[in-house]
This record gives C-alpha cells, structure tokens and sequence, in this order.
C-alpha cells in the first residue's frame, strides 16, 4: 500500500511539472516567435482550416494593384472585382516595401494586421474598406492619399508617429476608433474623422488645417486638443453630442455648423477666432455663456436655438446674418457694441429679452424682434441714430423702412437713438 501511495505522488508531481513546463514554453514561444521573430510574408488562409506564408514579395519595395494580383493569380488566391479585393488575406508583413500605391490594400475585408517597417508613402483606399483589420505598424508612413483608412471598422486605435499629412476621409466611418496617435501631423483634407462614432479624445499636437466634416457626427467625443489649428471648414464638430467642452487657442476660421448640434456643450474657448459660417453654434442647447473676443462676423442662425443661452461676449463683431438669436429663450440682455448689420428675425422669440444695447447698429432685416414680449421692462435699450429696416420690418410699434426718432415707445419702456 504504501509503495502504491508513493508512485501515486510521484506521478502527480511529474504531471504538475510538465504542465508548468508548457505554459513556461508556451509564452517564450509567444515572445520569440509572435512578436521578436515574425516571419515576413503575407499570410492567407488556403482552406477553412489551413494558412500558409507565402513569400513572394518579400523582397517588393513597391506595391501596386497589378504586382498584388499577378501575386494571387501565381499562388491561385481568390480575388474580387478590379482593385484584388480579397478574402483569404489575413496578415501582411513586407519589410522591404516604401511605397503602397492606389488600391493596393482596398476592401481586404479579413485583413486583420499590417506590418510595413520602411513604408513611407501611401495613395489613395489605402487600407479603404478592410473591415476585420485591427492591427497597423507603420511606423515611417508620412503621407496617405484619399480614404486612408475609411470605413476600418473594427480598427481601435492607430499611432503613426511620422504620419505628416491626410487627404480626404482619413479616418472617417472608423466607427470602433477610440484612440489616435499622430504626433507629427499637420493637415486634414476632408471628413477626416467623420462618423468615429466611438472616438473619445483626440490630441493632435501639430495640426493646423482641417477640411469640411472633421469630426462630424462622433457621437461619444468629449475632448479636444488641438494646440496650434487655425482653420475649420464646415460641420467641424456638427452632431458631436457629449462634447462638453472645447479650447481651441489658434482656430481664426470656421465654415458653416462648426458646433451645430452639440447638445451638451457648455464651454467654449476659441480666443482668436474671427469668423464663422452659418450655424455657428445652432441647437447648443446647454450652453450658457459665449465669449470670443475677436469674432467679427457670423453667418445665419449664429446662436439659433441656444434655449439656455444667458449671456454674450463678442466686442467685436459687426455683421450677423438672419436669425442671429432666435429662440435664444433665455437670453434677457445683449450689448454688441460694434454691430452695425442684421438679417431677419435677429432676435426673434427671445422671451425673456429685457434690454439690448447696439449703439452702432444701422441696417436689420424684419421681424427684429418678434415675440419678444418683455422688450424694455425694466429700462432703455440703446440703438444708432438712424436705422433701416429692410423689406416690411417692425421696430417697436413702428412699421417702416426708416426710423429716425429720438425716442421711440416700445412696451413698457423706451428706445433711445444715440
């Protein structure tokens, strides 16, 4: 019995050692051979259960859609439509390559990983429409054509530490993207993040210019830090509905719905900007304050539908086309003291409006103040000494296209011409 007992033990004791033994080997083996020593080649898949590295290109320092689908058709890969679409490629690693021309990757939809240490220039679809792909390793990729990586959709994160310059539609349509590393890069063409609807903060030191639809429509972004970008073309940030807050110390330019939409957004800071296009921060619908101390001019609908909206800083603005506050529900005083032109329905529908100063104020398009019920209140609001009314438009019971009175009755209280 006891002999019986021993070999028992034994037996046990060897069992455990030999499976600490494969776990041990399990993990050199991941270490050295899945990331120290992977094998360069384009792996594919040759049958439901089977991959195999092929090594053809290897030695390609340029890829173009007739080199990849000469490669498929030697090593009998299935391929679809004209730019090599593929399915069976699931990873690439080419250590030589410099250069990835037009389409060379386009709509390899089970493409999971990239490997291309010496690349440094890619045109345009890149990696367009390669919907599994997860993994990017790029690391000397300076310029990318259209459509980069547009519509990657399972792609999490990318970091291109040399990527310098994006054309249109960069990133957009990432819907899983959350995290960006681009250090170096400077300029965006169009809808560059457009529809990320997962990407939480964006920090991109060196960026300056940015094309329509940057980050239009990413639902979940909360911040931004964009040091040194001086110019937005339209839908910005339109549709970005957590951002919460925003500081943009170089921006100068905005095109039209900058902030339209972005229902919780409360704070803003853009110091330098000057002008912005129509919808400027139409639908912001908890911010409270406004402060841009040199923006000079905005298009239509500048704050429309700013329900929250108390108070505006804009010392400096002279031209506001239609709807500039209307529906600005909660808005009770406005002095806009280098103002000189409206459009129509300024301030319409601003109920709880009580004085507004404008002393350099001439020209307003009808329905000026519309539905503002408690106009004058409680004391004077200050206009020009001449003012016209373009069309049939109404200031305080007057109707007319030229009001120059001193002092006009408007509710309880008193208009004032300077």
């Amino acid at each position: 019995m006891t002999h019986t007992h021993t070999n028992k033990i034994n037996f046990q004791t060897i069992l455990v050692i030999f499976a600490l033994l494969v776990i041990v080997a399990a993990i050199v083996l991941g270490v050295v051979f899945g990331i120290k020593d992977k094998l360069p080649g384009i792996l594919v898949r040759v049958s439901p259960t089977e991959t195999k590295l092929f090594t053809d290109l290897n030695t390609e320092t340029t890829l173009t859609v007739a080199n990849m689908r000469a490669f498929m058709t030697k090593n009998k890969i299935t391929t679809r439509l004209t730019e090599c679409a593929n399915s069976d490629i699931l990873d690439i690693f080419l250590p030589e390559v410099t250069s990835v021309e037009n389409n060379a990757f386009s709509r390899y939809t089970e493409l999971v990983s990239v490997s291309l240490p010496k690349a440094t220039t890619f045109g345009d679809n890149a990696f367009n429409g390669c919907a599994n792909l997860i993994s990017v390793s790029l690391p000397k990729a300076t310029t990318f054509g259209d459509d980069a990586f547009s519509s990657c959709v399972d792609l999490v994160s990318v970091s291109l530490p040399e990527a310098t310059e994006f054309k249109d539609d960069a990133f957009s349509r990432c819907r899983d993207l959350k995290s960006v590393s681009l250090p170096k890069a400077t300029e965006f063409k169009d809808d560059a993040f457009e529809s990320c609807f997962n990407l939480v903060s964006v920090s991109l030191p060196k960026a300056t210019t940015f094309g329509d639809d940057a980050f239009f429509s990413c639902a979940n972004l909360v911040s931004v830090s964009l040091p040194k970008a001086t110019t937005f073309g339209d839908d910005a940030f339109q549709s970005c509905t957590n951002l919460v807050s925003v500081s943009l110390p170089e921006a100068t330019t905005f095109g039209d719905d900058a902030f339209d939409g972005c229902v919780d957004l409360v704070s803003v800071s853009l110091p330098k900007a000057t002008t912005f296009g129509d919808d400027a921060f139409s639908s912001c619908v908890d911010l409270v304050s406004v402060s841009l101390p040199k923006a000079i001019e905005f298009g239509n609908t500048a704050f429309s539908g700013c329900v929250d909206l108390l108070s505006v800083s804009l010392p400096k603005a002279t031209t506001f086309e239609n709807s500039a506050f209307s529906s600005c529900r909660d808005l009770k005083s406005v002095s806009l003291p280098k103002a000189t032109t409206f459009g129509t329905f300024a301030f319409s529908e601003c109920f709880e409006l009580l004085s507004v100063s404008l002393p350099k104020a001439t020209t307003f398009g009808s329905g000026l103040f519309q539905n503002c019920s408690r106009l004058n209140e409680t004391g004077d609001s200050v206009f020009a000494k001449t003012i016209t009314i373009t069309g049939a438009g109404t200031l305080g019971g007057y109707v007319g296209t030229s009001l120059g009175r001193t002092v006009a009755t408007f509710g309880n209280g008193r208009i004032l011409f300077n």
